[in-house]
């Protein structure tokens, strides 16, 4: 029987491979909030080169 137990003890626990797909979801979340923030970013900065190129020519 001791046997029998340091070999579930060495086993990893069943829940084991839950946290390594939370960590997966976490990444891809993370990845989609960067390229959202890169492209939020590139937008503000094509609207302001715009709006910073279209006022000489109004003047």
């Amino acid at each position: 029987m001791a046997e029998k137990n340091a070999s579930n003890a060495a086993r990893p626990p069943a829940d084991a491979p839950t946290p390594t797909m939370g960590n997966e979801a976490e990444g891809v979340l993370v990845a989609f909030r960067g390229a959202f923030m890169l492209a939020f970013f590139m937008m503000k900065s094509c609207e302001l080169l715009r709006s910073g190129t279209r006022i000489p020519r109004t003047r």
